[in-house]
């Protein structure tokens, strides 16, 4: 286990993050219609429960994550094992992201601006609770190029030497793929979400299964990873719950 549970949380965090923002309406220019407005689930609180994997060149990792959101302004996140050895904990807030190795009493501090810093990303907290929730829009939408493609609305995008694709589905109008390449290096990044339902009481469905492949180069060598996030239990709430955690004195602070 170890740092493992760590290694996940960030791959998956900072690969996905160059692209995304709060989807809003999206002006286009075919038919009648003007707007493409993408559903998104309004919420207080929410808990979710399931799987993350992460599958490199090199090894394959597997990991239960129990998430808790107070809408823009909170995330935790419990990773463990499959015997229900709790590994790590993760707490998000506005500023700063504090990661937690329970097995080697170690933790980690990042704020937003080292992170953005030290990975050539925009990263923030709207960015990571859009990615935790399934929502994974572009950031700039004024000028993008939208077309009907089949079941879709096909959202097609340059941005910061980026080309972004994404497919909107255009009956339940709900992100279901994004692809990102960089140019000029050829870095790829997909996401698929599937499996879509319903949280107790809400008409919105969220994505309960997300499907992360990416390649990436390091001095001209070439990388693959794949990270699979799958739910299988989303409630969301009206009244506040709780978010536990606290660092024990004997806990080394690593940098």
């Amino acid at each position: 286990m170890k740092i493992k549970y760590q290694a996940i949380f960030l791959l998956a965090l900072l690969t996905l993050t160059s692209c995304n923002k709060k989807f809003s309406d999206l002006n286009f220019n075919f038919g009648k219609k003007k707007k493409l407005k993408v559903e998104t689930l309004e919420f207080d609180y929410l808990k979710a429960k399931g799987k993350i994997k992460l599958e490199t060149d090199a090894n394959e990792t597997n990991a239960t994550v129990n998430i808790r959101v107070k809408k823009d302004s909170l995330i935790w996140m419990s990773l463990g094992s499959a015997i229900g050895i709790e590994g790590g904990r993760v707490l998000i807030n506005r500023d700063s992201m504090v990661m937690m190795n329970r097995l080697e009493k170690k933790y980690r501090v990042f704020s937003f601006d080292e992170l953005s810093d030290k990975y050539k990303i925009e990263l923030d907290f709207d960015i990571v609770q859009a990615l935790l929730l399934g929502e994974m829009p572009v950031k700039d939408l004024k000028d993008a190029e939208v077309e009907k493609e089949g079941n879709f609305y096909k959202v097609s995008q340059d941005y910061n030497d980026k080309e972004v694709v994404n497919l909107v589905n255009s009956v339940t109008l709900k992100l279901e793929n994004i692809t990102m390449i960089d140019t000029p290096v050829p870095n790829k990044l997909n996401v698929i979400y599937r499996n879509f339902n319903y949280p107790k009481g809400k008409k919105v469905p969220m994505a309960f299964t997300s499907i992360i492949y990416l390649e990436y180069y390091e001095d001209n060598a070439k990388f693959t990873a794949q990270i699979g996030l799958e739910y299988n239990k989303i409630e969301v709430e009206d009244k506040p719950i709780s978010f536990p955690f606290s660092l024990p004195d004997k806990y080394t602070r690593v940098e």
